[in-house]
């Protein structure tokens, strides 16, 4: 499991675990995308289609733990393998 990093200190080019709230979900066909919150900061996620499609689970209000995230060159923060990555906390 890579190292839990705050919002505001996750950088380019590097995998993090990210613990945060959920404030908003939209789910699409193919990926769901997220507002999530860690010490007043927001960011956007991707979370993509996956196997047992965690990411209908995801709700707003709720704290969760996205392991192996990384931000993408379009400024998203990306969960990979969300089936064995995203849990509540």
């Amino acid at each position: 499991m890579p190292r839990t990093e705050r919002l505001s200190h996750v950088q380019s080019n590097h995998i993090y675990a990210v613990n945060a709230q959920v404030k908003y979900t939209h789910h699409g066909p193919n990926m769901t995308t997220a507002i999530i919150e860690d010490d007043n900061i927001q960011s956007k996620i991707k979370i993509p289609h996956s196997l047992n499609n965690i990411r209908n689970e995801i709700e707003e209000g709720m704290n969760y733990s996205f392991g192996f995230c990384y931000i993408g060159p379009d400024g998203w923060i990306k969960a990979r393998n969300p089936d064995n990555t995203i849990r509540p906390v």
